[in-house]
């Protein structure tokens, strides 16, 4: 290899590595969180497949074999209500989130022992959730500590995700929808334990509370925080200009009025503005985009980035170096191939 070719850094750093061993990256923290996560999918996928699914599947075979809905214990689908949304939904949210919402705001979890403190508070709330709900008679201790520890979790995930660096930019159309998300889910666990507080006559909460908190759990915590993420990722994933901020905030105005529907149990109020929140927040990812046309975010510019003070500026990415693209570089400004000149190949 021809190292005099190379741009100085390059050659600087193949001479470094011939004379010495070089040390091996280790970034400690990211790989500390790159744990944290995947103990939260792995939970997540638990609580998927046995409380949530196989009790689901249960469910639906006693209902089809007696052919109507009250051959099925109201606890038992309400365990599994609970397993499926707070189970694997919630369990993959305050994960994903504590990887990455702080970084989006320049910054990192505060705290990862307390992170992994938090995820055996979570698991073991919501798997003593659904293990009391499939009981024959009521314990009302299990109900209380259950939902004490899911409010415990989502007190500590609302002070971790709250931190910010220098580096923030304020007022992005992103950050709204994902912390209304994230205070309507404490709000929620805490009126939850506040109904685990009466007393249980069968190992249920009452009917049409649990139907409104579950209700309440999807559009105001799970839509909203989806929304979110939805607004941050389709710039760089598909291409597309940012979210518009007014229609993302109307949006967030429409799930308020859907909240007070459900509250009020009026399915009108609750469907209507609920209807409208999705189609208004499909209009934000999508306002900017023309048929035929992909935006792509400032300063893409292809594979790799003009900039004529960095030494790889007009030399291939070592990404392409394979057969097809050897000879290959793509143009900073017009993000089209171009052919080296002779002096480079």
């Amino acid at each position: 290899m021809n190292v005099f070719r190379l741009p100085d850094q390059w050659r600087s750093a193949f001479e470094r590595d011939s004379a010495e061993k070089p040390a091996l990256p280790d970034p400690v923290p990211e790989r500390r969180l790159a744990r944290l996560l995947a103990a939260y999918v792995v939970s997540g996928l638990f609580f998927m497949i046995l409380p949530g699914t196989v009790l689901g599947v249960w469910n639906l075979v006693g209902i089809s074999s007696q052919r109507e809905m009250g051959a099925v214990s109201t606890a038992w689908i309400q365990a599994h209500g609970h397993a499926q949304f707070f189970g694997w939904f919630g369990t993959f949210i305050i994960g994903i989130s504590l990887y990455t919402f702080p970084k989006f705001r320049g910054s990192a979890c505060r705290s990862i022992p307390l992170a992994w403190i938090m995820w055996v508070m979570w698991s073991v709330g919501v798997g003593l959730r659904w293990l009391a709900g499939v009981q024959n008679v009521a314990i009302p201790a299990a109900f209380r500590i259950s939902s004490a520890l899911e409010l415990g979790v989502a007190v500590l995930f609302l002070w971790q995700v709250t931190a910010s660096g220098p580096k923030q930019r304020k007022g992005q159309a992103w950050e709204a929808p994902i912390f209304a998300g994230f205070t309507a889910l404490l709000l929620l666990l805490g009126w939850q334990l506040l109904l685990t507080m009466r007393p249980l006559s069968s190992p249920s909460l009452p009917a049409l509370p649990n139907r409104i908190l579950i209700s309440l759990a999807v559009w105001t915590f799970g839509f909203p925080v989806v929304v979110g993420y939805c607004a941050k990722f389709f710039p760089g994933l598909l291409g597309t200009a940012a979210a518009n901020v007014t229609g993302i905030h109307l949006t967030l105005g429409l799930v308020a009025i859907a909240a007070v529907g459900f509250a009020l149990d009026s399915a009108v109020l609750a469907g209507s503005a609920t209807s409208i929140a999705v189609a208004l927040a499909l209009w934000s990812f999508a306002y900017f985009i023309r048929r035929g046309e992909i935006r792509r975010p400032p300063g893409y510019t292809g594979a790799i980035r003009n900039s004529r003070d960095s030494p790889m500026s007009g030399w291939p990415s070592p990404r392409s170096s394979g057969s097809a693209c050897r000879g290959q570089v793509c143009s900073a400004r017009r993000g089209t191939p171009s052919q080296l000149d002779s002096s480079q190949r």
